[in-house]
């Protein structure tokens, strides 16, 4: 058997099927690459085997139709292009796309109708033998042809039985209240009438999306109550198109629909009823049967969204901020609000797909890398203007201090600063407070707090946690950041990642703090999620009294490590930050929006150094057994030190020099080198 002269070309892979069956024998075929003129191919061929087309390629997709029905349905509103007759007599499809996704098509019963073969998958070539002893066979050798990925889920999906889950708009509990205005307006108008009045062209299904552009103007599809875009991947019925389409509120969209039908006494009325009733008042959901319209009225009532990465994020009132929760969440808040059943797996599809839908178009307008948000006021540290923190606007750090402008001292916190770090370096302190403020990373610093043990560094994240707040922290260890994927996740929206005692292997991959304190563009991926992109602000914060050597000897590792001596001890007898009282807290903020601006202008810290001073403060802090060499070893040839003598003089100097001892194998594997 030869290939098919439509497939000797390079854009298609091909993988090698069992004679006579339908089955790939090589491990890992689906990255394995076989070109036409592959030797393996054919050989294989020559010998009897059949093979495989692989979708995904140049974004090569094949609708292998598995209903003869549902062909005969669709073929007309499909590009005319290459066919092959399969075994079974019914059709492959092939198509180039701009996205070749795979995705199968179902009866109620989840008998599939069609698979549409994209990435990771194959379907049979032509020329070779199904297993009931039929070719397969070119019907139809025409040039492929191509069609818009939406367009060709627009045509399709409307026969899938998730898209019937995605557009039904009943659910099997009925509630006493489904025969009010919302019911009897949903039976006056068709959601078709309403895509003809804001411009879709209706004579063809599926049709332009009025939302966006797009080159082919097919990708929106709509049955008799709900319209949906396989571009925008997003749906609407006739309450939620208005509400979109003329930027309305929930209510504003039932007044608008209410008045085009002449029903505003109707709605009126039914409003008046809704506000006497007790057990609405308690479960205003109760109001709609259709899951669309809970959906909408959800975010009126308690605003949430669903990004793109898909994660859900609700709007916590009292805390004026956006936070992640999860399905459970969002089910449960349903479920307490509504008699609706959130049990069962069909009651669950409908909810969430609708909660999607809704909630991706309510995504927040992102904030502005200047804005401090302190409880219910944002300040814009860039101009000095107020406003108050509403759901309008993606804020997520509020920091749990008013913001009292009629103090900026803090004498409490000076003294203590003074301390534990030298007077020279209180102002350094606060400017680490400040900085860590802010939800950006303009000065691409690591803040590294050296001691040997009760020399107050502990105290200050302590402090600085009190006051930044402790849902803007987490922690985690150097070694798992460089060498987990997920716990980078850690530090997404959090405004400071702290890190706690370092060991004594070699830092070698030193890009990812690179970028994690470079404001470069970070993967983040929570479990199960969709990995997205963005740039970490959480400034990185390590408590030790060692630094690990590293294997990354450029400029651009040493300028970012900024050093601090905690130089002094102290006893455990008294909670020294007990004597600082909230109002130095809240005068810290007011200090801390002042310091802040003044250092976004000069873009240095105080007392930071040069590139080469912080170089060699790395190094002297990182490598004590090469500064105890400098200092105190002289190279004689002819000389000899007991080992054992030679490490009890080294850990000697580490102890006066605030460094940890290093035990006997780690000096004699640091001699060897």
């Amino acid at each position: 058997m030869d290939l098919p002269t439509r497939f000797q070309d390079e854009c298609f892979n091909f993988v090698l099927l069992e004679k006579q069956g339908k089955r790939p024998f090589q491990k890992a075929w689906t990255t394995k690459i076989i070109k036409y003129n592959d030797v393996e191919l054919i050989d294989h061929l020559k010998n009897g085997g059949n093979y495989g087309v692989i979708g995904g390629a140049n974004n090569l997709l094949i609708v292998d139709f598995d209903s003869e029905k549902l062909q005969t349905e669709v073929i007309s509103k499909l590009p005319d292009t290459f066919k092959v007759k399969t075994g079974s007599g019914l059709l492959h499809l092939y198509f180039k796309s701009n996205a070749a996704l795979s995705f199968k098509i179902l009866n109620p019963e989840l008998d599939t109708l069609a698979d549409i073969q994209g990435e990771g998958r194959q379907v049979v070539g032509p020329g070779s033998i199904h297993p009931n002893g039929n070719e397969y066979t070119i019907v139809d050798d025409k040039e492929i042809a191509f069609i818009d990925y939406a367009e060709l889920k627009a045509i399709l999906m409307p026969y899938d039985k998730s898209y019937d889950l995605i557009v039904e708009n009943k659910t099997e509990n009925k509630t006493e209240y489904n025969n009010n205005f919302i019911d009897e307006i949903r039976t006056k108008i068709k959601i078709e009438d309403l895509l003809a009045e804001f411009g879709v062209d209706i004579s063809q299904n599926p049709s332009n999306c009025l939302f966006h552009s797009s080159k082919g103007g097919k990708c929106l599809g709509w049955n008799k109550d709900v319209a949906h875009c396989f571009h925008c991947d997003d749906s609407w019925n006739i309450f939620t198109l208005v509400q979109q389409y003329k930027k309305l509120t929930f209510f504003e969209a039932l007044q608008w629909l209410a008045d085009r039908e002449n029903m505003s006494d109707e709605l009126k009325a039914t409003q008046d009823k809704w506000k006497k009733d007790k057990d609405l008042k308690d479960n205003p959901f109760k109001i709609f049967s259709d899951p669309n319209a809970q959906a909408a009225l959800f975010n009126d009532l308690q605003p949430y969204f669903y990004d793109r990465s898909g994660l859900w994020w609700l709007w916590e009132a009292k805390e004026y901020k956006w936070k992640v929760v999860d399905e459970i969440d969002m089910l449960n808040m349903i479920g307490d609000s509504t008699d609706t059943d959130i049990i069962s797996p069909k009651n669950r599809t409908i909810i969430l797909n609708t909660m999607k839908q809704e909630g991706r178009k309510n995504i927040p307008i992102p904030a502005e890398k200047t804005w401090i948000q302190f409880n219910d006021t944002i300040l814009d540290v860039k101009d000095g203007s107020e406003f108050t923190a509403t759901p309008k606007y993606f804020v997520t750090n509020p920091i749990p201090w008013n913001l009292d402008k009629t103090k900026n001292e803090t004498p409490i916190m000076d003294k203590i600063f003074k301390e534990w770090v030298g007077e020279d370096s209180v102002k350094t302190l606060y400017e680490i407070i400040a900085y860590c403020l802010l939800p950006d990373y303009p000065i691409h610093r690591i803040f590294c707090f050296i001691g040997g043990g009760l020399n107050g560094k502990s105290k200050y994240l302590e402090l600085l946690h009190k006051f930044i707040g402790f849902t803007n922290v987490c922690s985690t260890e150097l070694d798992t950041l460089l060498s987990s994927r997920f716990e980078i996740t850690r530090l997404h929206k959090k405004l400071v990642c702290q890190m706690g005692e370092t060991n004594f292997n070699e830092m070698k991959r030193t890009s990812i703090l690179k970028k994690l304190t470079g404001g470069d563009l970070m993967g983040f991926e929570y479990k199960n999620k969709n990995p997205f992109e963005e740039r970490n602000y959480a400034k990185i914060l390590i408590a030790t009294n060692n630094l690990p050597t590293t294997s990354d000897k450029t400029v651009g590792f040493y300028r970012r490590w900024m050093i601090i001596d905690f130089p002094n001890q102290f006893t455990e007898a008294k909670d020294i930050l007990k004597d600082i009282p909230d109002s130095e807290y809240e005068a810290l903020a007011f200090k801390s929006a002042n310091i802040l601006k003044e250092l976004l202008v000069k873009r240095k810290f105080h007392n930071e150094g040069t590139i080469e001073a912080r170089t060699k403060r790395y190094e002297d802090k990182s490598n004590p057994l090469e500064k105890f060499f400098k200092e105190n070893v002289v190279e004689d040839i002819t000389g000899q030190i007991w080992k054992w003598e030679f490490e009890e003089q080294l850990n000697i100097w580490c102890k006066e020099n605030n460094f940890r001892e290093l035990s006997a194998n780690v000096i004699g594997k640091k001699m060897k080198n």
